[in-house]
């Protein structure tokens, strides 16, 4: 994938740290990731965007359920974040978003 790369989180090797990332191709649509390591005791991860358009509408979604969709806008998920429920360990979340149509 071609575009901008953003780490969330820099958990390095410590295994009670979640690791995320987020990849895109441009303002519009991009992808995070997020990892749950085995020794993560929180249940839920704060998820915040970067390099998103403030006042432009996003639809999100998890890709483990692609039939679940949210819709913000850009500064809302840059800003406050939304908060993603994970509750087994260790688990890997792929959140994709897109601008709305």
């Amino acid at each position: 994938m071609n575009g901008n790369y953003y780490p969330l989180v820099c958990g390095g090797l410590d295994t009670s740290k979640y690791l995320a990332m987020q990849f895109d191709t441009d303002a519009e649509s991009g992808m995070a990731l997020i990892y749950k390591r085995e020794n993560v005791n929180e249940a839920s991860y704060l998820l915040k965007l970067n390099g998103l358009i403030s006042d432009a509408v996003y639809e999100i979604y998890n890709y483990d359920t692609p039939d679940v969709k949210s819709k913000y806008t850009g500064s809302r998920l840059m800003t406050e974040g939304i908060e993603l429920a994970i509750n087994e360990t260790p688990k890997a979340v792929i959140m994709i978003y897109d601008i709305a149509e």
